[in-house]
C-alpha cells in the first residue's frame, strides 16, 4: 500500500480521532481499521447455553418465602397452563404487572461445610397480574410446564445476558468444586452445564475460565510398612469450563474441554 493510505487504529478511536486523510476534490479518503488482538476470541456454543441465560434462577430462602404463591385456579382445573388464570396470595400495589412463575429445585450447599449456598427457583411460566389483591388474580401468558399450587410468583427482571464472552482466567485465586449438573445427566462431558460452588463474591465474572480436577482417589498399599497405609492421590486436571452466568455464591458454567468423565464433587481451580 502507498504512504497516503489512510489507517485508524483502536487508540484513535477511543480519543474521539476527528481528523482524516483526505482525497482530491476534498472527499475523505477511505480509512482501514486495525486492530491489535492480544489472543483470539474462541467461539462460544451459544445454543448450549441459550435456555440458563434467564432461567433458572438462583434465590435466597428468603426470596423463596416472601414470594407470592399460587393458591387455586380459576375453573375446574387440578393444573393450570397458557391462557389459565391463577389465583394468587398475596399481590398488593405492585410496582410490576409482568411476574414469572417459578418452582423450588434444587438447594445447592457447600461440599465442605453443608451451608446453604442458595436454591435453584426453576422456570414454569410467565404471567400478567390481572387483579390485585389476596387473592389476585392472574393470566398465565407461557408456560413450559404445567402450573401446580404452591408455586411462587416473582417479578419479572429485566435480567441482562451476554453472548459475547472473552475467555480468561480471573484474577482472583478460585478453589471450589461442582455442586450440580443441569439436564439430568449423570457424567458430565464437553458443553454440559454445571453449578460451581463459587459467585460473584469470590470474584467471578462471565467469561472466567477454571481448570476442572478430578478428584484424587485413596489408595491402599499393601507393601508399606504401615499396617491398613491408605495414600491419597493426586488430583488429575481433566477439563476446563467457562462461567456464564454468575450468581452471588454459586455460578452457572460450560464446560468447554473434557479428557474423560467428569463428575459432581471434582474440583475447579484458578489455572
Amino acid at each position: 500500500m502507498g504512504s497516503d493510505t489512510c489507517t485508524i487504529n483502536e487508540e484513535d478511536i477511543h480519543q474521539g480521532r476527528t481528523a482524516f486523510a483526505m482525497a482530491q476534490g476534498g472527499k475523505l479518503s477511505p480509512c482501514i481499521r486495525e486492530t491489535t488482538m492480544k489472543e483470539a476470541i474462541r467461539l462460544i456454543p451459544s445454543e448450549h447455553i441459550a435456555k440458563f441465560l434467564t432461567s433458572p434462577r438462583v434465590v435466597s430462602a428468603t426470596d423463596l418465602a416472601r414470594s407470592p404463591y399460587v393458591l387455586d385456579f380459576a375453573g375446574e382445573h387440578l393444573t393450570a397452563a397458557t391462557g389459565n388464570r391463577l389465583y394468587v396470595r398475596t399481590i398488593i400495589q405492585s410496582p410490576t404487572q409482568t411476574f414469572t412463575v417459578y418452582r423450588p429445585g434444587e438447594t445447592f450447599r457447600s461440599p465442605e461445610t453443608g451451608e446453604v449456598l442458595g436454591y435453584e427457583a426453576r422456570y414454569v411460566a410467565d404471567s400478567t397480574l390481572e387483579r390485585e389483591g389476596d387473592p389476585a388474580t392472574v393470566v398465565i401468558d407461557k408456560s413450559v410446564y404445567e402450573v401446580l399450587i404452591g408455586d411462587r410468583l416473582m417479578p419479572k427482571g429485566e435480567e441482562q445476558f451476554n453472548l459475547n464472552y472473552f475467555p480468561r482466567p480471573p484474577e482472583e485465586s478460585i478453589r471450589g468444586s461442582i455442586i450440580y449438573v443441569l439436564d439430568g445427566v449423570n457424567q458430565i462431558g464437553k458443553y454440559n452445564v454445571v453449578v460451581i460452588d463459587k459467585g460473584t463474591l469470590d470474584g467471578l465474572q462471565h467469561g472466567h475460565e477454571l481448570d476442572i480436577y478430578k478428584r484424587g482417589r485413596i489408595a491402599r498399599d499393601n507393601y508399606s510398612v504401615v499396617r491398613n497405609d491408605q495414600v491419597q492421590l493426586p488430583d488429575e486436571l481433566v477439563g476446563t469450563l467457562m462461567v456464564f452466568r454468575p450468581f452471588e455464591r454459586v455460578s452457572y458454567a460450560l464446560v468447554m474441554k473434557a479428557n474423560q468423565a467428569i463428575r459432581v464433587l471434582d474440583r475447579v481451580r484458578t489455572p
